[in-house]
């Protein structure tokens, strides 16, 4: 079975994510995981590591600490809708404060 590991930096703090996919690549290594691919989805942001078999992300686990990441089947990875909270994950604010301050309500809410 393929695998795919995605690694993505902390956006607060991108400057500790410079190390970790080497030392990810070589744990994985390590752990006797072959034929791994490295695709950059975006340089020193983020990374696919796709390879035969699964790892234990409990072994990865004190590597990733500064970074994101998922483990999941490379079968139907492509996705076609994506759900996710907006306020400080995909955005870094509160929408509902910022409307409130718009609407002068911000004290009340």
């Amino acid at each position: 079975m393929k695998t795919v590991l995605t690694l993505v930096a902390d956006p607060a703090n991108p400057s500790s994510f410079s190390t970790i996919p080497a030392a990810v690549k070589a744990r994985l290594q390590e752990l006797g995981v072959a034929d791994i691919d490295e695709n950059w989805l975006k340089p020193d942001v983020a990374v696919d590591f796709t390879f035969t078999g699964t790892a234990a992300i409990s072994a990865l686990e004190d590597l990733t600490v500064h970074c994101d990441f998922c483990q999941q089947p490379a079968t139907d990875r492509r996705k076609k809708l994506l759900l996710a909270d907006m306020d400080s994950t995909i955005i870094t604010v509160e929408c509902i404060d910022e409307l409130a301050d718009f609407a002068g309500l911000k004290d009340e809410v």
